[in-house]
Parts: structure tokens; C-alpha cells; sequence
């Protein structure tokens, strides 16, 4: 077989080996930092999108969370504006007279007068109606003095007799009616007052 005949001086194939080195280390060189770069560049991307992730993640929790907080404010302020309109309430039930109560005076002051009750109607303004019989003046004249007594006045308020009426060999029959609450809503006493303009 032939052997390669290399015709070209050594110096001559030195520097053709060294320049086709040189051109092959700048090449990886190159591929190299080109790859570098786009990992770099990659990078950067991918990090951009978490924290652009991140950010509308953030936002739909904060926006979530605001809801939240603004529900459980409208529920507060609703809790408190019940809870005081039931204190108000209680104050104001437990200042006035309650019903039975009132209802058991009325009775008491009938029958230590010795008049019968016939009849009884609770009307929703809280006025209480007592229909009744008284068998003579003086039933009636002890039952007026009763209820004109102060100590009467004092836990019951606006008595009135609607009616009197006398039908020949019956007893009188009377009407009476007196509040048991006042009407309409509590009014505090800072309230009464209108301010002026």
C-alpha cells in the first residue's frame, strides 16, 4: 500500500493544525455562550411568568380576602345594630309595666271593689279593654276611687271609662280601658328633644 506522501513543509502543516484548533475552540466557544445565554434568557422568561403568576394569584387572594373582610364588616355592623336595638328593647320592656302584671292590679282593684269582670280585649296600640258589672252606685263609686288612688296611677297609665250604661234591674255595666305600653318605639331621652333650626 501507499503511504500518504505529504507534500507541504512541517511549518506549513503546524500552523494549518493550529489554525483549524483555533477555529474549532472558537466555534464550541461560541456554541457554548450562545448556550449559556439562551439558559440565562430562558431563565429570566420562566422567572417572569412566576411572578407574573404569583402576581394574579396575589391579586384573586386579595381581592378574596377584601370580600371576606367587607361581608364580615356588613355582618358586624348588622350584629351590633341588632344587639343595641335589643338592649333598647329590653331597656324599654323592663322600665314599663309588664302585661300580667298590670292585668293582675286592674284585678285585684275589681275585686276588692266587688265588681265582675265580663270580658277582656288587648288591643294591638297596648290598650287594654275590661268590660264589667258593678251591682250598684257603690260597687262603682269604691271601684272609681280605686283607680283614681295614686298608688294605682303610679303603675298604670290613661285610665279611662269608655262607658257606662244602666239597664233597669241590671247591674251597671262599664267599660274601662288603660295602657299597658306606649305606643309606638322606644324613644331615648336625648332623642325627645328636636333640635332647632
Amino acid at each position: 500500500m501507499a503511504q500518504d506522501i505529504d507534500l507541504m513543509p512541517p511549518e506549513a502543516s503546524k500552523k494549518e493544525k493550529t489554525a483549524g484548533s483555533v477555529n474549532r475552540t472558537v466555534n464550541v466557544t461560541a456554541i457554548v455562550s450562545l448556550l449559556v445565554v439562551a439558559a440565562i434568557l430562558l431563565g429570566l422568561f420562566g422567572y417572569q411568568l412566576f411572578l407574573a403568576s404569583s402576581a394574579v394569584r396575589i391579586d384573586s387572594q386579595t381581592k378574596d380576602a377584601e370580600e371576606q373582610i367587607l361581608d364580615q364588616a356588613s355582618k358586624e355592623i348588622t350584629h351590633r345594630a341588632l344587639v343595641s336595638k335589643l338592649d333598647d328593647t329590653a331597656n324599654f320592656l323592663n322600665s314599663r309595666l309588664l302585661f300580667a302584671e298590670s292585668y293582675k292590679i286592674v284585678l285585684d282593684v275589681l275585686k276588692k271593689s266587688g265588681a265582675v269582670v265580663t270580658g277582656g280585649e288587648l288591643n294591638n296600640d297596648g290598650t287594654f279593654t275590661i268590660i264589667g258589672d258593678a251591682k250598684s252606685t257603690k260597687v262603682f263609686r269604691s271601684l272609681v276611687n280605686a283607680f283614681n288612688d295614686e298608688k294605682f296611677t303610679e303603675d298604670l297609665e290613661n285610665i279611662k271609662l269608655v262607658s257606662l250604661t244602666k239597664i233597669p234591674e241590671e247591674p251597671y255595666k262599664f267599660m274601662i280601658e288603660y295602657k299597658v305600653l306606649k305606643r309606638g318605639l322606644f324613644v331615648r331621652p336625648a332623642e325627645k328633644e328636636e333640635p332647632n333650626n
